[in-house]
């Protein structure tokens, strides 16, 4: 077997010691240090003099009432307080399920219903009064969802 490049040829691994250039000794990189270091420091003297109250939002998805968190020891209390609400009582929850209840109760009512058949066309009346009740629930999802879709409820 012949081989393209001889043996002789190949070089040998040598030991580069490959130096990096640092720039350490660069102006501008110590200028641009001291800057980071000055406002570190300033920092530290500012969150020293007084201390930051955060406070974290969450909304409840159950019941769309807003929870505040803070690193405070207010915690516990702003729970006591949210639990307080928390009852069978919700007036947004009685408006949601009442206007679901109409928009139900107006689908599937037969009078509304079935003067809205007797308008249409014949050879449409029938198909939908053999889909009927397929054909309400679909009017029925798209309706809540649009309420929803629009924060209508």
């Amino acid at each position: 077997m012949n081989m393209t490049t001889s043996i002789d040829k190949i070089p040998m691994k040598t030991n580069r010691n490959e130096i990096t250039p640092d720039d350490s000794n660069d102006p501008l990189v110590k200028d641009i240090l001291n800057e980071f270091e000055q406002e570190l420091n300033n920092q530290e003297t500012n969150n020293s003099n007084y201390i930051i109250n955060k406070e974290e939002t969450f909304i409840n998805p159950l019941n769309n009432q807003n929870i505040n968190n803070s690193n405070n020891s207010n915690n516990s209390n702003n729970y006591n307080k949210n639990n307080k609400n928390n009852n069978y009582y919700n007036e947004e929850f009685i408006r949601k399920t009442a206007i679901i209840i109409i928009i139900i109760a107006l689908i599937f009512s037969p009078i509304i219903f079935s003067s809205f058949i007797d308008k249409l066309p014949l050879n449409i009346a029938n198909i939908i009064e053999d889909y009927n009740f397929y054909i309400k629930l679909i009017l029925c999802f798209i309706i809540i969802y649009m309420f929803f879709y629009y924060n209508l409820l």
